[in-house]
């Protein structure tokens, strides 16, 4: 969705908003794993509450589904 809103609005180009993208999903993984080692937490358990969390984040960043209009993107 972030993508979604970097090219739209933000006028971000495919390479920006792939490492952002990974720069997030990195940053997130790294919290979950650190979670689930420190607090002995069940990996299906903290899987299923990151995605809850992760759908939330997105509704915050856009309501609607956003299609994305940028020719290098939907070439890849």
């Amino acid at each position: 969705m972030l993508c979604a809103v970097g090219f739209g609005d933000k006028g971000f180009g495919v390479f920006g908003a792939l490492v952002l993208a990974l720069r997030i999903g990195l940053g997130f993984g790294a919290v979950q794993g650190s979670l689930i080692f420190y607090i002995r937490d069940s990996s299906v358990h903290r899987h299923r509450a990151s995605r809850f969390f992760v759908r939330g984040a997105t509704t915050m960043v856009e309501v609607k589904p956003r299609p994305v209009q940028n020719e290098a993107f939907q070439a890849l």
